[in-house]
This record gives C-alpha cells, sequence and structure tokens, in this order.
C-alpha cells in the first residue's frame, strides 16, 4: 500500500517537470492571422461542397430559384424564386471546416486562421 502511495505522489511531482519541459518559448512559436469571409449557406442536398454562397442557383429539380440570405444578420439563408421567398430550405449559414462562425458587427462571418506571412 505505501508503494503504490509513493507511486502516485512520485508521478504527480513529475507532472508539472514534463509539462513545463514542452511549452515552446513564445518566440519560438509562429504567428497567425485572422481570415474573414462571410458566412456560406447550407446547400446539403442541393450541392457538394455544401458550404455555398449566397445566391447559389438551386438545381430546377429541387425547386429552382436562389439561396440567399433571410436578413442582413447573414445568420440563415432560404429559398428565393421569382424574387419571392418561399420559405422553404431555410438553414442556418455555416462555415468550412476550420473555421468557426463568430458574430461581427452585427453579421455572421467565418473565421479561420493562417500562419502570417503565407
Amino acid at each position: 500500500m505505501r508503494l503504490i502511495a509513493l507511486a502516485a505522489a512520485t508521478a504527480v511531482l513529475a507532472v508539472p517537470a514534463v509539462a513545463n519541459a514542452q511549452v515552446a518559448d513564445p518566440a519560438e512559436r509562429p504567428a497567425f492571422v485572422n481570415v474573414d469571409e462571410p458566412a456560406f449557406c447550407n446547400a446539403a442536398g442541393l450541392a457538394d461542397p455544401r458550404e455555398q454562397a449566397s445566391g447559389f442557383a438551386i438545381p430546377a429539380d429541387k425547386g429552382g430559384g436562389q439561396l440567399v440570405f433571410v436578413d442582413k444578420v447573414q445568420a440563415q439563408c432560404q429559398q428565393v424564386v421569382g424574387g419571392k421567398p418561399t420559405g422553404q430550405l431555410k438553414r442556418p449559414t455555416i462555415c468550412p471546416l476550420g473555421a468557426g462562425r463568430i458574430l461581427k458587427d452585427g453579421a455572421w462571418i467565418c473565421r479561420s486562421q493562417k500562419l502570417a506571412g503565407k
């Protein structure tokens, strides 16, 4: 029993040393910059890739028209045929893999990061 307690105490004391050894010097870390772009309409089942810009033309066999933002906040897209919203295909906007959807200046955008200088 004492041997187990001793081994556990040794493991606990060794963890901070290992964690500190893995932290790189902040000056050596690569710099990243934010890349912002408008949110995309969710065209799942209509196109590949499913991330399509507002104004995407919906195939005629799926009802035709376009997928456009519902409002200036760009939180949702819906089908518009002949300039009139149909209320169909109303879905939240999405972002490509690796990007996060954030609210900035009153509208949803997609933000990803890339290495500075590239």
